[in-house]
């Protein structure tokens, strides 16, 4: 199944350096009956589109409470990596069918975890990652989205995790073709939980920022948990974000657009 994982920057690095993605929760998007159903019409991928925008909404989340003061050089910053609708990538003419918003992020580019489960602390991480989590700084849902990603019982506080703590300002959603995947319409109509941890060979594409981006990034990510509380002013500031389309990148180019950032 083609799925659509939230990720940071961070853990793109983590990606290249170990060669598997650990999503938070093990928690992912793809188009799933559920989501078919909640559309009275629309094409795959147009679905693909909602399911990578869902993903984008979610990896607002994660970087929530751990942006860094100031972004570093910007990236390529090309027309060609503009995501487009390809066979391994969703369309762009679909209205995003977006996961509501709340949480602030664990650092989320942590070392890679065990196999997700379903016990009661990857359930309150997943619940955070679909912004149905504890509220700002719970330790509850911050320490267990660590632990769980770091394979322990007990989990360093963000600084830890990440080096310095912060991270650029930048939306990541990791696209990936998984088997054995479960759906989970009980958290959202397109959200899936893996049976793992990502191999770098089943990355099919990664979408991530383009400076441009960055400002509204920033000013959504400062905001989500007002727009989960139904504060329309904040609700538009994540649509400022939402207007930014997310570029495109092969697999074999995220070390070059790393070493940019």
């Amino acid at each position: 199944m083609r799925v659509y994982v939230p990720a940071t920057i961070g853990m793109l690095r983590r990606l290249v350096d170990d060669g598997q993605l650990a999503p938070v929760a093990g928690t992912a998007f793809g188009v799933t009956p559920a989501l078919r159903e909640s559309y009275a019409v629309g094409t795959t991928e147009e679905l693909e589109y909602a399911a990578m925008a869902d993903a984008a909404r979610a990896s607002l989340r994660l970087l929530a409470g751990t942006l860094a003061p100031t972004d570093s050089a910007p990236g390529p910053d090309s027309a060609a990596h503009s995501a487009s609708a390809t066979g391994s990538a969703p369309a762009t003419g679909s209205a995003a069918h977006s996961a509501p918003a709340a949480g602030s992020a664990p650092g989320p580019d942590s070392a890679h975890g065990p196999a997700m489960t379903s016990d009661t602390d990857s359930a309150a991480d997943t619940a955070w990652v679909l912004g149905a989590g504890s509220a700002p700084g719970s330790p509850s849902a911050v320490d267990s989205a660590l632990a769980w990603a770091a394979g322990a019982d007990s989990a360093p506080a963000p600084a830890a995790v990440s080096g310095n703590g912060a991270e650029p300002a930048r939306r990541v959603v990791v696209c990936a073709d998984i088997e054995g995947v479960r759906l989970r319409p009980d958290l959202d109509d397109g959200a899936v939980t893996l049976p793992g941890p990502v191999p770098g060979s089943a990355v099919a594409a990664v979408y991530v920022d383009l400076p441009d981006a960055v400002d509204a990034v920033r000013a959504a990510a400062e905001v989500v948990d007002a727009a989960d509380m139904g504060d329309p002013d904040a609700e538009f500031i994540l649509g400022d974000a939402d207007d930014h389309d997310l570029a495109w990148y092969a697999p074999q180019e995220i070390p070059f657009l790393l070493e940019l950032l």
